[in-house]
């Protein structure tokens, strides 16, 4: 490949990085405190003590 096709391909890269910092992903620190085990809880029903 030429030069100039791979410093391309690298401002595409650089651009799509900048884009997905902008979005901003899932942020963990807005969990509620407390809230760690539901997903765990909601799964245990149907067992042999739950009746």
């Amino acid at each position: 490949m030429d030069d100039n096709l791979i410093d391309k391909m690298k401002k595409l890269v650089e651009e799509k990085k900048l884009k997905s910092s902008q979005q901003g992903g899932p942020t963990k620190a807005t969990q509620k405190i407390g809230e760690k085990r539901k997903g765990i809880k909601r799964r245990k029903v149907g067992g042999m003590f739950d009746k």
